[in-house]
């Protein structure tokens, strides 16, 4: 076989390896809308299983690709709709590591990892540590998003809701106790010279 004729051949197996690796990664796309319909109709267990088969090719892609912690956080997603909180946690915490390494602190697929992870500690009734993440989501989504933005008024709504209400009044007759704490000892502090004044 002469010189030409092998690096012809070389370049045809080169092609043909780009084409095909290609292919696997615009396989990624259709996958996670089936996981997404499957997931949508409560088919947790399909739902997972094309997550899982798309986590293993995203984790192919390089490490700027925004495909892996997009794949983690909808399968953190699904295991908590399952009710497996142990683990979508570390699946979330991964998702948010990597979103905030590509994109910095302030960014919308930050607050949407946060308000899934708030999610899952309202299903724990653990409200001390889901209300600031609900805050932080919805101070992003401010932040990033023109006012009147349906995802605004939707985190508003759960951030809202995000601690029941004999919590909330707990919280609201504490503070009310520091603020009163606080008025007295300052009132106390002036009295000794009240007094003295008056005695002028």
């Amino acid at each position: 076989m002469h010189s030409w004729q092998k690096v012809s051949w070389l370049a045809l197996l080169m092609f043909a390896a780009v084409a095909a690796r290609s292919d696997v990664a615009d396989s990624w796309k259709p996958t996670e809308a089936a996981a997404a319909k499957a997931s949508k109709a409560a088919q947790f267990a399909e739902a997972e299983r094309l997550l899982k088969s798309n986590l293993k090719l995203a984790q192919t892609f390089g490490p700027k690709d925004p495909r892996r912690p997009r794949t983690l956080f909808d399968l953190a997603e699904v295991d908590r709709a399952e009710g497996k909180y142990n683990d979508a946690l570390p699946l979330y915490e991964q998702a948010l590591q990597i979103y905030t390494s590509l994109y910095g602190k302030d960014a919308t697929e930050i607050a949407d990892v946060q308000n899934g992870e708030a999610e899952l500690y309202k299903s724990l009734n653990d409200y001390a540590h889901a209300e600031p993440l609900l805050v932080n989501a919805l101070a992003l989504r401010q932040k990033l998003l023109k006012e009147g933005d349906p995802d605004i008024a939707r985190v508003k709504t759960i951030s809202a809701n995000s601690i029941p209400r004999p919590e909330r009044s707990i919280r609201q007759s504490l503070c009310f106790c520091r603020r009163w704490q606080a008025g007295r000892k300052l009132r106390d502090n002036k009295a000794p010279k009240l007094r003295k004044a008056f005695r002028r």
